[in-house]
Order: C-alpha cells, then sequence, then structure tokens
C-alpha cells in the first residue's frame, strides 16, 4: 500500500512538472500582462543570414506600446533567471509604453546588467524574480516572459512569429 501511495505521489508530480510548459504563461501569441491587464500586440523578427542574432518588435492594438529586443545566437532556446546576469549571452528588451506610464530597458550582457528602469540602481536587474524562454526552432521564434517588476507589478509577454515569417537580412 504504501509503494502504491508513493507511485502516485511521483505521478502526480511528474504530471505537474510536465504541466509546466508554454501555457503555464496563460497568455496567447502575441500577448502582453502588465500589472493585470493584458494587452494585444503585433509582433515581427528578423535574423541575419549567419544566424548570429535575432531581434524582434512588437507594438500595442488597443494602447500604444513597443517592446523590442535583439538576441544573440548563444541565448536561443534556452531559459533565463531574470534576476541573474547569465555569464556567456547577450540580450536586451527594451519597451516603450507611456500611456502604462512603463519604460525600461533591460540588457543583460555577459555578466552584466545595463539598462535600467526608474527606481532600479544602475547595474542591477529590473526584475525581482522571473524567467525569460527564448526558443527559435523550425516552427517559430517565441519569446516568453513572466516575471515581477522591482516596481512590484507584473510583466508577462510571449512574442510569438511562425519561422516562415521570420525575415531574413
Amino acid at each position: 500500500m504504501k509503494a502504491i501511495k508513493m507511485m502516485m505521489f511521483v505521478a502526480a508530480a511528474a504530471m505537474m512538472f510536465a504541466s509546466c510548459n508554454k501555457d503555464e504563461l496563460d497568455l496567447e501569441n502575441n500577448q502582453l500582462r502588465y500589472d493585470g491587464t493584458v494587452y494585444n500586440m503585433t509582433s515581427s523578427a528578423a535574423s541575419d543570414a549567419e544566424g548570429t542574432y535575432v531581434s524582434f518588435g512588437s507594438v500595442g492594438k488597443e494602447v500604444l506600446f513597443q517592446l523590442s529586443g535583439t538576441l544573440d545566437q548563444a541565448a536561443l532556446n534556452r531559459t533565463y533567471d531574470l534576476t541573474v546576469a547569465a555569464e556567456d549571452v547577450h540580450y536586451n528588451i527594451d519597451f516603450i509604453g507611456e500611456a502604462m506610464a512603463l519604460n525600461f530597458s533591460f540588457d543583460m550582457h555577459h555578466g552584466q546588467f545595463f539598462g535600467g528602469m526608474e527606481g532600479v540602481p544602475e547595474g542591477e536587474s529590473i526584475f525581482s524574480e522571473g524567467t525569460c524562454t527564448i526558443t527559435y526552432d523550425n516552427s517559430e521564434f517565441e519569446v516568453a516572459l513572466d516575471g515581477t517588476l522591482k516596481n512590484g507589478k507584473e510583466l508577462a509577454f510571449r512574442v510569438n512569429v511562425p519561422k516562415n515569417q521570420v525575415q531574413i537580412s
């Protein structure tokens, strides 16, 4: 009986772990959530011919905002802790949203944070917690971020561009 309970516990834990996939973010493609409000956006992406970087841009549909970023090849197909500056990659994400009273530049460059946000000391992450998963495979380019900014508000977004729509320059 004890073995059966243990197997049930292990199975339940495995199911919970398996459910921690892209649906966990609870956003559809090309949506952003800030402080509990969901906004739709239009997104595009481009890559250089060598694949050394991918850049993306998104604009709000109902409320004007701009979200953009550039990711080097080493940043692709990985998940990052937004509070720790990874030593081996460079990527940046910028946001301008005057209507939402939010502007920031999150620039993680080989073990250091650059950019910033009002109220956050230079050289620190603008996030108190969260993760960012970057995927670029045969079907899509996606940046899925879910975190809490140091202003205490949640920021989450899912930028998604089908691979056949990623422009090559």
